[in-house]
């Protein structure tokens, strides 16, 4: 009986703790990836229009 309460219920105490540090460890990586991903599109989405502007002549510069 006690080596019940002092070895086997902490066991699976620790245990099921154990898949909710996991559970949340998994959560927080999947939350840097998709602000990751956030981050890097709208880097992408700023610099696209500076890429794709057409130049604009420039009077006589433009002809030369």
């Amino acid at each position: 009986m006690l080596f019940e309460i002092f070895v086997t219920v902490p066991s699976l105490v620790m245990a099921e703790i154990a898949w909710f540090v996991r559970f949340a460890v998994a959560l927080t990586c999947l939350l840097v990836l998709f602000a990751g991903a956030i981050g890097a599109v709208g880097l992408r989405w700023r610099r696209e229009p500076a890429q794709g502007r057409p130049v604009r002549n420039r009077g006589a510069e433009a002809s030369v």
